[in-house]
């Protein structure tokens, strides 16, 4: 019950005494107690004056009396039951035929240990320590000679029952303090364990980002077309590989962390300002024919490609620019390194025509790779279907199965099926087709995977563009 509630409540005592005199000794007292609260409140109605009191709460006491001490016991637990307890109980020492003093007040407490007690007695066959021994040591208690004065009673009842009630309330703030203890220990167990999570997801995170970030700047690096990662919203230079530098005949620092104005090379209309308005126009970028002014000296004809990345939360492009000077056109509009014989099986070779199909369906989940491979084959005159994964190949090849003669698969890849598993499948419908697995890590491969004479073949990455060629090549020749 609230304390504050209880404040305003009358003081509720029991009396157990086998003397009803006794009962009716203290009843008097309250009485007379209540009575002046009375008069009190008469002589404010008659003279309009405002009552004098002694404390600042209303004093009201009510009494309930038992002649023996389990029946005392049975009102106690009633009270309780009814919200309506006792503050403080007056004891007799002795109550023949039933419980004595001691055996009722142990009971008493066993109900209600914050119940006041005061042993009425008018004998001395029970001495303190007698009593201390019994009964422990608590504070609870007070002994009462009998005969007692009526002021003794009077100052009896209002300080047991008030320190009854201001046990309460500390009893009440200190649950509220331990509720609040344990809701803010939950929530600081709570937080340390999402926190906990967080940090392992982010470690996580930060590791695949690690791994992904080492793979793509070694397949970057190794490109042989030159290739500049740009952030979208600047065109700042963020990476570059090798053949970029050498196509713009800079050196690293004096290209990385500059943006495409800085270096000259976004104004020129028939140069990358074209390229730029062009995607910007949102139209496809591809092998677009500009002219790129490398130098205040010198101009290049270049094929351009520009194409939208977004890794992490960052919007990056990626720029692909191939020398004019270095390929020649093809009959499908795509480019082919000038050098490349199309007779004859060497670096770059052309595609050839035979009985069989020759489209090309290319698995590989990194895009990067995956639009350098296809765009090398595109130029060299095949017919490539790309994709990221092997649930999406087959979804293709559902549709395309009659037109593809080669399965060009990277070993690892997101998903349920890896390369190989895609590989086993395809092959297993149509005995004729070409497979050629790609991967980073040759341990990926089981040793007789391709001793099986069943068209399996192997590159490892980085491929060289001349080795995909030739070997692509080879396996369409053999048909």
């Amino acid at each position: 019950m609230n304390t504050e509630v209880l404040m305003k409540l009358p003081r509720r005592i029991l009396v157990i005494d086998d003397n009803p005199l006794i009962h009716e000794d203290i009843r008097k007292i309250i009485g007379s107690a209540n009575r002046r609260d009375e008069l009190a409140e008469a002589a404010t109605l008659l003279f309009g004056d405002e009552p004098q009191k002694e404390t600042g709460e209303d004093f009201k006491v009510e009494m309930d009396s038992a002649h023996q001490g389990q029946e005392g016991v049975a009102l106690l637990k009633k009270s309780l039951a009814e919200e309506r307890p006792y503050m403080m109980a007056f004891v007799d020492m002795r109550m023949p035929p039933g419980w004595d003093g001691i055996e009722t007040i142990q009971n008493l407490w066993k109900v209600s240990p914050q119940l006041q007690v005061v042993i009425c007695t008018a004998y001395s066959d029970r001495p303190w320590q007698e009593i201390n021994q019994l009964l422990g040591r608590s504070a609870n208690l007070i002994i009462l000679k009998k005969p007692f004065e009526i002021m003794e009673v009077l100052q009896l009842i209002e300080t047991l029952t008030h320190k009854w009630i201001l046990g309460k309330r500390a009893e009440a703030r200190m649950g509220a303090l331990e509720k609040s203890a344990e809701d803010r220990g939950y929530e600081l167990v709570k937080t340390r364990e999402e926190l906990a999570v967080e940090a392992e997801a982010r470690t996580e995170v930060q590791q695949a980002w690690l791994e992904a970030e080492e793979r793509f700047h070694t397949v970057f690096e190794s490109m042989w077309v030159a290739q500049a990662v740009l952030r979208a919203d600047t065109l700042e230079h963020v990476d570059v590989n090798l053949s970029y530098l050498e196509f713009l005949g800079q050196s690293r620092t004096e290209v990385v962390g500059h943006t495409l104005r800085e270096l000259d090379l976004a104004g020129d209309p028939q140069g990358m300002g074209r390229v730029l308005s062009e995607f910007q126009a949102g139209r496809a970028v591809s092998n677009l024919g500009i002219v790129l002014g490398c130098s205040p000296f010198e101009k290049r004809p270049a094929l351009a490609s520009l194409t939208a990345l977004k890794i992490g939360t960052q919007s990056l492009l990626l720029l692909t620019l191939l020398d004019a000077r270095k390929v020649r056109p093809t009959r499908d509009s795509g480019a082919v390194p000038a050098a490349v014989p199309v007779e004859k099986k060497s670096n770059g070779a052309a595609p050839v025509t035979g009985n069989g199909p020759t489209g090309i369906l290319l698995v590989e989940d990194d895009p990067m790779v995956r639009q350098s491979i296809s765009q090398h084959l595109r130029r060299l005159g095949y017919q490539v279907l790309d994709v990221a994964d092997g649930e999406e190949a087959l979804r293709c090849w559902e549709t395309n199965r009659e037109q593809i003669g080669l399965l060009y698969t990277d070993m690892v890849m997101p998903g349920k099926l890896s390369g190989l598993q895609l590989a086993q499948n395809l092959k297993a419908e149509k005995r004729a087709l070409h497979i050629i697995i790609s991967s980073g890590y040759n341990i990926e491969i089981p040793a007789n995977t391709f001793a099986t004479g069943e068209g399996f073949l192997y590159l490892p990455k980085p491929t060289p563009p001349d080795i995909i060629a030739d070997t692509v090549h080879h396996c369409f020749t053999r048909m």
